[in-house]
């Protein structure tokens, strides 16, 4: 059964990953606007996503890492409002957007 879990969480990790690299790769390479910015709310949003497993799969008592965590989620929540705010500084939010998402993954699978 050990193996069993240790499958799925790995399957878990993989989708994760690719979702995150496909969204990150679309989110620079497409022209229409409109599915740019659906990438952009859809990555932002999959950021938090991967918040949330961060913080909840650590202790409770990993303050320290369960903060790094919030902070790699709160980028995103800073790219929206960058791009709500500035819409001219639309590839600085794409930036946080990518890094948020990156860390995020980096966090989960490392530390």
């Amino acid at each position: 059964r050990l193996t069993m879990a240790l499958g799925a969480l790995f399957v878990l990790f993989i989708i994760l990953t690719t979702v995150s690299l496909l969204s990150i790769t679309l989110l620079y390479t497409l022209k229409n606007e409109k599915l740019k910015n659906m990438f952009f709310y859809f990555l932002c949003g999959w950021s938090i996503i991967i918040t949330s497993l961060n913080i909840t799969a650590l202790p409770s008592n990993y303050l320290v890492s369960r903060l790094i965590a919030s902070i790699f989620g709160l980028l995103a929540v800073i790219s929206i409002i960058i791009k709500i705010k500035k819409p001219h500084k639309k590839s600085l939010s794409y930036l946080l957007a990518s890094a948020s998402a990156l860390l995020g993954l980096v966090d989960l699978f490392f530390f």
